[in-house]
């Protein structure tokens, strides 16, 4: 087994890089080959990235949210290569978006991943922000105060779990009443509505440097969709109250009403679920004074790989308490398609 430090540093550019290289010497600098603690490595690469696919100016619209908090940048480029790596080692390869070229010119995968996983907490500053934001209690408020446009929920995209996207504006209703805004659903439809009109706007002035074909729009609604759903959670009747999601009319979100995200119905999701769920930096920086640096975190976390499935396990004398990742992981378990199998310091996740 191999740690996830190793793996990080070591991943092939072209796995991510889906311009393949943007152009000579020019590509977004992996933060986790120089210095895995450097906050500002971490925010520089996010941006680096926008910047060099030509959409920088969705994070600059984003007003003063343009630049994660320290930890959320470690746990955005933390998921990003994480899965990455699982695809790359995996059944998944075969099942998400294989084809080496597509109609555009460039792979599908990385193409997707980049724009879901480096953008999908932005939002997040806005969580517990509501007090000053009394316009974002409501969707149209929402779509009011970023001037949306181009509305992700009339867009229709493919390869998803309709029924799941059919709960957004209501589940956005519920957080509102907690007095929370869903930063998955505000960066979902503010992502989309941004990539089109920058599309839009580089196609009219022919900007040629890169590809800005319309069928790009079908991507960019499936790319948002899978941000606007990756913090909608079901509950369990018989582990929790769920009198508050059926007054929400989130009847769906109660299982075993909830048909689990799978490689079938949503296969972008059930990547992004996945690592986006159990991300070690995520889970052990978090714990108070215990909390641990990225570079100490992934240096004890091994992995392994099979066909369908991954082997996380704890590297002898690790610092870290490996039942908060047992945990974590087994939490997917109802919301996602798999099946997993523990021991003491060994976490095995199988694809169903």
């Amino acid at each position: 087994m191999e740690t996830l430090l190793h793996l990080y540093k070591n991943l092939d550019s072209k796995i991510w890089d889906y311009y393949d290289g943007f152009d000579a010497g020019n590509i977004a600098q992996n933060p986790f080959i120089k210095n895995p603690n450097s906050a500002v490595d971490h925010q520089q690469f996010i941006k680096d990235y926008f910047r060099l696919a030509g959409k920088k100016e969705v994070l600059q619209q984003f007003n003063t949210y343009d630049v994660l908090d320290d930890e959320r940048a470690y746990h955005t480029n933390s998921v990003f290569l994480l899965g990455l790596l699982i695809r790359e080692n995996t059944i998944l390869k075969t099942k998400l978006f294989n084809e080496k070229r597509s109609k555009i010119g460039y792979p599908i995968f990385p193409f997707l991943w980049f724009l879901s996983v480096l953008f999908h907490d932005f939002g997040m500053k806005m969580e517990e922000d509501l007090a000053n934001h009394p316009d974002l209690g409501t969707i149209d408020g929402l779509l009011h105060h970023y001037d949306i446009k181009h509305s992700l929920l009339v867009s229709m995209p493919k390869g998803i779990n309709a029924n799941l996207f059919g709960q957004i504006e209501r589940y956005y209703s519920y957080r509102n009443a907690q007095g929370k805004i869903d930063h998955g659903i505000l960066g979902g439809i503010y992502l989309y509505d941004r990539l089109v009109k920058i599309r839009r706007y580089k196609s009219l002035h022919r900007d040629t440097e890169l590809n800005w074909h319309h069928s790009l729009e079908k991507k960019y609604a499936l790319a948002a969709a899978a941000v606007a759903c990756h913090n909608i959670w079901t509950k369990d009747p018989d582990k929790s109250n769920t009198s508050d999601y059926e007054g929400a009319g989130l009847h769906y979100l109660i299982r075993p009403n909830f048909g689990e995200i799978s490689l079938e119905n949503f296969p972008l999701l059930f990547l992004f679920g996945i690592v986006d769920t159990i991300d070690p930096i995520k889970l052990y920086m978090k714990q108070g004074k215990g909390g641990h640096l990225p570079e100490t975190i992934l240096d004890n976390i091994e992995i392994s790989f099979g066909k369908r499935w991954v082997k996380f396990s704890n590297r002898a004398g690790s610092p870290l308490d490996f039942q908060h990742f047992i945990i974590q992981v087994k939490g997917l378990e109802g919301w996602i398609a798999l099946e997993t199998i523990e021991d003491k310091d060994r976490l095995k996740i199988i694809f169903r």
